[in-house]
This record gives C-alpha cells, structure tokens and sequence, in this order.
C-alpha cells in the first residue's frame, strides 16, 4: 500500500485539531473520507497512529515519530 502526501496532512491536521470532525472540516472532506484516509495510513504503516478515546484523539508513542517526520516532509513539497 503506498502512503500519499494527503494522508500525512490528514495525519497532522488530525494531531492539530484533536477530533476527526474538525480535521475533516479543516482538510476540506468529510469525516468519512478523512476517517478513511487515516485507517489507510495506519494500515500501510502496520500500526495506529492516534489512541481514540472518546471524541478526542492523541497520537501514539509511534504517531508522534510518524508525525515529526510527516511534518518535515510536508514542510519540504
């Protein structure tokens, strides 16, 4: 599965704003394509990214490495 340049700003817009449903509207899709789009990026990576609990999320020991080195990419294009 190859992971794109969207599902790493879904990720960091995700880590941002903390709950699917004001990532989603950041990013400018609904939340079940930017639910989609995360689980896709969890699944090519073989690990979750975020701990869900409740409405709120927070990235995993593995997110947060995921996500520092998603930024630097997405800060380089």
């Amino acid at each position: 599965m190859r992971i794109t340049l969207k599902q790493l700003e879904h990720a960091l817009a995700l880590d941002q704003h903390g709950n699917f449903h004001r990532a989603a509207h950041a990013a400018h899709i609904s939340q079940p394509a930017f639910s989609r789009s995360i689980r896709n990026l969890e699944l090519a990576l073989g690990a979750p990214l975020f701990e869900r609990s409740g409405a709120r999320v927070k990235a995993t020991a593995f997110g947060a490495v995921v996500l520092r080195r998603a930024a630097d990419i997405v800060g380089q294009t």
